[in-house]
């Protein structure tokens, strides 16, 4: 069986990002799924949730950073 990158979708489910996790959630799963009958379709299918992952947890540790940013730079 070929990389799938199950793992890393559901690492990106703990970022603050919830539509784009799903989105790389049901794109990993729809990999699994067209792995067991077309081999074309999923090698088509196979970098989608790599990168739709990443992204997610790019900005989400982006959105983490600024809001940690305004909050402990922010006078009282």
């Amino acid at each position: 069986m070929p990389k799938n990158y199950l793992w890393l979708t559901i690492a990106s489910c703990f970022c603050s990002v919830y539509p784009i996790n799903i989105v790389a959630f049901g794109f990993s799963v729809m990999y699994l799924n067209s792995y067991n009958g077309d081999m074309e379709g999923s090698r088509r299918l196979r970098r989608n949730p790599k990168w739709v992952a990443i992204a997610s947890i790019i900005i989400g540790c982006l959105i983490i950073g600024v809001s940690c940013t305004v909050h402990f730079t922010r006078k009282a």
